[in-house]
C-alpha cells in the first residue's frame, strides 16, 4: 500500500487547523521549536477527522435526501443547482 502525498495533507491541513485554534483554548501559545511535535498530533487529528467524516457520511446523505450526485443524474436539483440535460449525462455515462 503506498503513500501518497494528497493522503498526508489530507489529514495534516484539517489536523493542523483544529490543533492551532484548540491551542489558546487550552492554555497553550505556538511555539516554532515543537513543530515536529506539532506535526505530529496534527496528523493524528487530521486522521481522526476523516475517519469522523466517513462514519457520519451515510448520516449527511440522509440527511440531504441521498447521495447528492445521484439526485442531480435523477433530475432532482437543489435549491440553486439544477441539472437540466441529466438525461443526456446518464446515457453518455452508460455507454
Amino acid at each position: 500500500m503506498g503513500t501518497k502525498s494528497y493522503d498526508i495533507l489530507s489529514s495534516l491541513v484539517p489536523g493542523f487547523i483544529m490543533l492551532l485554534s484548540y491551542l489558546p483554548f487550552f492554555g497553550y501559545q505556538y511555539d516554532k521549536d515543537y513543530v515536529i511535535g506539532y506535526t505530529a498530533i496534527a496528523f493524528g487529528l487530521g486522521y481522526l477527522l476523516n475517519t469522523l467524516g466517513s462514519w457520519l457520511e451515510n448520516f449527511f446523505f440522509f440527511t440531504w435526501g441521498g447521495v447528492p450526485s445521484s439526485n442531480l443524474l435523477e433530475g432532482k436539483g437543489i435549491k440553486r443547482v439544477k441539472v437540466y440535460n441529466h438525461e443526456s449525462i446518464k446515457s453518455s455515462l452508460k455507454k
